[in-house]
This record gives structure tokens, C-alpha cells and sequence, in this order.
């Protein structure tokens, strides 16, 4: 795509959440905004994929050194730190952050069978499955994989586009294993029946949306508010988050979380006392008046101290009220009492606004649909969009002060006043190695696909969104909170009678792989019904840099980067960032995000 305009006030890269904020902020200033992306897809890494889509990206994380050389052999010769019309230009290192920001990929399909097979498919399906691969001659696993493919494909009477497509991914799994030289047996029977499940999604593949950054809206949280304000909302639907859940470790069950007094009063799993305990726990945290001296005397104190001895509150009910309704991500030690009470008052506040739920999903691709609604309202005041349009070269004046523009993959340039992106698009030499360690973080990362809600209560409906979490147990051997979210058809993210779960969970160790950290909890979710049948399971490790990671000494003082996904549930991070970023680039002066002048029902 070639443009006409090459000036702009503004070069947005990247289309993730804080990216599309600020590009429909400064668009609403009236100022011009260019908004490029190198991928194909609108939310960088906040995307959702189809079914289809999430395999091209399995492949693609696994062959990310290939694809990352052919790139780079398609593109034009490097040309860092050398001269466009006079002017110095830097690489931009999109393609190898991507790839180097998601490790440890490791996903599982399990074999099912179709309900539309006879009885004479079967015979056909399943005779005869062993097949004999003789691996002692050249390129052997070329040979293997045309092999299976043509053995598979038999089994299969005129094979659709996508069963073979479903045939190819089933082979490049297995081929992933083999040894490069030994003759063996194989035995395709499991294959077969895994083929038939990747048909079945892919038949299914738009109904899927699978988000590899999955958060929630506080109802009362700073994101709402603009939404509303903005009328950028109305671009969005939402679902609530109906019922919370807490994995009890002595019982192995899952504890419904109560929401509410009637809530406390009605459950059966809490003592009598122990409701007495938590709703004068609750009293306290909805006070907008808390007594100095409860601060004075544990306001700098770790929160479950003061919850042990000012409320004596242990135990089951003491993890429900530190991980299910403070939300505390990490190690209960590091959160104080007043950051507690602080978070638990959030959560209690949200309660009510739309319903019983503190938090909403938006429909569909959940953070990235979010960021599309941005987008959208960028359009609507004139901000032009260039998808799959690689970015090469910053463009930077002599002493590399400050940038005027961009040069893309296919030779195109760019200038303007202000240049933003996502972490990915920075250059290497502007990252501090002092501070990667402290403002780089992963997160262990699974997606579960079963037949069956994995938890549900007597009288719940099955497709309501769930919220669970294993708190820290050495029992399991479980170090840090694992955080569960369940999604259904309700929200829009995979069909009827499909069930999502997203399991996240802090890493302090990057080169253990994610499944090692939450195959246990996941264990758990899917032996919780003699029902649940798994159908897919993903594991990957997703790194988040902060955009304090870079050297304010070193960048541009007219690039601004902005952060990646961050481990927390709630979207209020990346919109406080933005906040930032447009104070500094547009000043104190503008209005950010205001209401629309007119109704929005009638703005194109």
C-alpha cells in the first residue's frame, strides 16, 4: 500500500492496547496520525486469533529462526547507522523482539472421534494403522512426513481443504520428535483421531477467539470511565463476570467465592464465626474512614498479618480475601495492609454497578477488541491505517537527538513531530541492561479447550464466565498464585459447548518451560468432572518490558515507547501509561479522550 501523504504529526507503530489508545486521543486533538503495523491483525501483542490463525502462530513461534532468516534475506541490506537523503538511519528490530518475547510453546491435541462417522468409516479409519518408516536414506524426515500425510490422507474419503490442513499441522507435530536416522513402527490411530478434533475447530475456527493477553474490566475501573466518556464503548459489548472461585488444597474442591452479604450469609463452605470475621473485615475496607490507628499500627505490615491479627482470619477464607478479591498477584509477604484494603475497596466498589458482577469481558477478543475500538474511533477523526506493512529504519537527525521519520520494508517515507510504539519496534541500543532485569517480566501461560465447564456450582448456568484461582500451596507444589479465568460461547470466544480457560501464573524463572508451572492446576481442572473431556491445550511463556527499560539518554527525545502486556488481570495500566505519553507529546493543555460534541449514535 502506497500513500500519498507523507507528513504527518504523528507515526504511531504497533496496534496493541496503550498504542490504540493514544492514536484515537491525539486523532481526536485533530492532529494527523499515521497508525502502521506490521502484522496482518489489529492488536499486536494483545491479539485474539481465530483457530486457524493460533496454528499459524504455533508454527510460526516454532519456526521463528527460519522465518526470522527468510525476513531477513527478503529485505533490503542493513543499512544501520548509514544515511537515507542525509539523514541517519537505525533498524528497527520488530521481527526479533516478537520472537524472542514468547518461549517454551508447547501445544497438545487430544483425540477425539466424530459423531457424524459410521460404523463402515470406522473400519476404514482404524485397519491397519501401523505404518513402517524406513529413515535410513536422505532428507528422512521429508520422507516421513510425505509418508503419514499420504497414509492419513487415505484414511479420509475425498478430504476437504480442511482436513488435509488439519492433516498437515497433525504431522508436523509428530515429525517435531522423530529421530533423524532410526527405522521404527508407527502406530497412527491416536493421529486419526486427532485429526478429526483440528477438523472439527477448524470447521469452527472463526467462533474461536483465543487471546494471548486475557484481562478483565474493572466496573468501576479507570477504563470504563473513558470508555463512557469518550462514547468509545459503544464500539465494545460486554459480558460479566458472574461467580469466583478458590482451589481448597486440603479438600481438593473448588470454594465459591462469596460476592455479597447475602452471599456470605447463604454459603454453606464458610464457619458461622467466620462469616462474623469477614463481614467485619469487608465493614472496614468499604469505610472511606478507617481508623488511623488500624493504618498506624499495620499500614506498612504485610496485608495477611493484619488480616491474622486484627481479624483473625486464617486459612481458606484469609486466601479467598487475598487472591479472589484482592487479586494479589504475586507473594502475599510483598503486599502492605494499606495496598490490600486499598485493593480489596476497589473490588468491593465495582460490585453492583452492572450487576453482581466487579468485572467485565469484553465480547469476542477480550483487550484486543478493545484496542480496535480505538482504532476505530482514530478513523473516524482521520487517522490513516497501514496493516502488514513491515517498519525498517528510524530516521534520526545527525546527533541522533531526535528522529523525523520512518522508512518501511518496500522503501516508503515517513516524517512527522512525534514517533510512538509498542516495545518490539525500539532498537537494541536503546535498551538499558541495567534495568532489563528489574523491568522485564514472564508469565507462564496455558489455554484449555474441553467439552465441559471445568468448574461450575449446583444451580450456576454453564456458560456463565468463571474466575478461579490455586492459591500458593506446598501440598500441590504450587509457588505463586495461578490465576484461572472460564469463558464460554456467552462471551463470544470459542462455540456452543466449547469451554475456554486461560491459566496465568508470575514466572521468576524464564528458562522453565510454562507447562512445569501449571500442568499441576490444570491437572485439577480437568479432573474436577469424570465428565470433561480435553480437547486442546497450549502452553507458552509471554515476556512483558516495561518502557522504563529504555534509556531516556539514548532514544530519541521524540520517540516514545509504550509497554508490553502486563501480568495483571485488569486494563487500567496500559490507560494510565497513555495518559502519560499524551501529557508529554500533546501538553497539559488538550483534553484526553473528551466526550463527542455530538451524539455518538450519529457520528460516522
Amino acid at each position: 500500500m502506497n500513500l500519498d501523504q507523507t507528513e504527518f504529526d504523528y507515526i504511531i507503530l504497533g496496534t496493541g492496547l496503550t498504542e490504540s489508545i493514544l492514536a484515537a486521543a491525539i486523532a481526536k486533538t485533530g492532529k494527523s496520525v499515521l497508525h502502521v503495523d506490521d502484522a496482518d491483525y489489529y492488536g499486536g501483542k494483545w491479539a485474539a486469533h481465530s483457530f486457524g490463525d493460533l496454528l499459524k502462530w504455533i508454527r510460526t513461534q516454532r519456526l521463528d529462526g527460519d522465518i526470522a532468516n527468510k525476513e531477513t534475506n527478503d529485505a533490503p541490506p542493513s543499512l544501520n547507522g548509514l544515511s537515507i537523503d542525509g539523514k541517519h538511519a537505525v533498524n528497527v528490530n520488530a521481527l526479533k523482539a516478537r520472537n524472542e518475547s514468547i518461549r517454551h510453546v508447547s501445544f497438545f491435541c487430544y483425540p477425539t472421534e466424530s459423531d457424524n462417522i459410521t460404523e463402515d468409516d470406522k473400519s476404514t479409519l482404524y485397519s491397519d494403522t501401523n505404518i513402517l518408516l524406513d529413515m535410513n536414506r536422505e532428507s528422512p524426515l521429508d520422507y516421513a512426513r510425505d509418508t503419514i500425510v499420504k497414509a492419513l490422507s487415505d484414511r479420509f474419503t475425498n478430504p476437504s481443504k480442511i482436513t488435509k490442513e488439519a492433516i498437515e499441522f497433525e504431522v508436523d507435530q509428530l515429525v517435531l520428535g522423530f529421530p533423524p536416522t532410526s527405522s521404527f513402527s508407527l502406530d497412527i490411530k491416536d493421529s486419526i483421531g486427532r485429526v478429526q478434533t483440528l477438523k472439527e475447530a477448524l470447521d469452527a475456527s472463526r467462533h474461536y477467539n483465543f487471546d494471548l493477553s486475557p484481562k478483565l474490566l474493572s466496573c468501576r475501573g479507570e477504563m470504563v470511565e473513558v470508555l463512557i466518556k469518550s462514547g468509545i464503548g459503544r464500539y465494545l459489548e460486554f459480558k460479566g463476570l458472574e461467580e469466583s472461585y478458590v482451589f481448597e488444597a486440603e479438600s481438593q474442591t473448588f470454594d465459591k467465592v462469596p460476592i455479597s452479604k447475602e452471599d456470605v450469609f447463604s454459603t454453606d463452605t464458610i464457619a458461622l464465626i467466620d462469616k462474623r470475621k469477614l463481614m467485619r473485615f469487608l465493614t472496614l475496607a468499604m469505610s472511606d474512614e478507617i481508623d488511623p490507628s488500624i493504618l498506624e499500627t499495620y499500614g506498612n505490615q504485610p496485608f495477611k498479618t493484619m488480616l491474622e491479627e486484627k481479624f483473625k482470619i486464617n486459612g481458606k477464607l484469609q486466601m479467598a480475601i487475598i487472591y479472589a478479591i484482592a487479586l494479589v498477584h504475586d507473594d502475599a509477604e510483598k503486599v502492605s495492609a494499606s495496598e490490600g484494603l486499598e485493593k480489596t475497596r476497589a473490588y468491593l466498589k465495582s460490585l453492583g454497578r452492572f450487576g453482581r458482577c466487579a468485572f467485565l469481558r469484553p465480547l469476542y477478543g477480550g483487550a484486543s477488541e478493545v484496542a480496535q475500538a480505538f482504532c476505530r474511533a482514530c478513523a473516524v477523526h482521520g487517522g490513516i491505517y497501514m496493516l502488514n506493512q513491515p517498519v525498517d529504519k528510524f530516521l534520526l537527525n545527525e546527533d541522533r537527538s531526535q528522529a523525523s521519520g520512518i522508512v518501511t520494508r518496500d522503501g516508503q517515507q515517513f516524517t512527522s513531530k512525534w514517533i510512538i510504539g509498542s516495545m518490539e519496534y525500539m532498537n537494541e541500543e536503546w535498551i538499558s541492561k541495567q534495568a532489563e532485569e528489574e523491568s522485564t517480566r514472564w508469565t507462564s501461560r496455558a489455554i484449555l479447550i474441553t467439552n465441559e465447564p471445568p468448574i461450575i456450582s449446583e444451580g450456576s448456568e454453564k456458560e456463565n464466565i468463571r474466575f478461579s484461582v490455586f492459591p500458593p500451596s506446598e501440598q500441590d507444589d504450587i509457588a505463586k498464585p495461578i490465576f484461572a479465568l472460564q469463558l464460554s460461547i456467552e462471551s463470544m470466544s470459542c462455540p456452543r459447548n466449547k469451554y475456554m480457560t486461560y491459566l496465568s501464573v508470575i514466572s521468576d524463572e524464564p528458562e522453565r518451560d510454562a507447562k512445569s508451572e501449571l500442568e499441576k492446576a490444570v491437572e485439577k481442572l480437568i479432573k474436577n468432572s469424570e465428565h470433561i473431556q480435553p480437547l486442546f491445550l497450549l502452553y507458552y511463556k509471554q515476556r512483558s518490558q516495561e518502557s522504563s527499560l529504555i534509556a531516556t539518554d539514548s532514544i530519541p527525545k521524540n520517540i516514545i515507547a509504550c509497554s508490553d502486556p502486563d501480568e495483571l488481570l485488569d486494563l487500567d495500566e496500559p490507560l494510565s501509561e497513555a495518559q502519560k505519553v499524551f501529557i508529554r507529546c500533546c501538553g497539559e493543555d488538550e483534553e484526553f479522550l473528551p466526550a463527542p460534541e455530538v451524539d455518538p449514535d450519529l457520528e460516522e
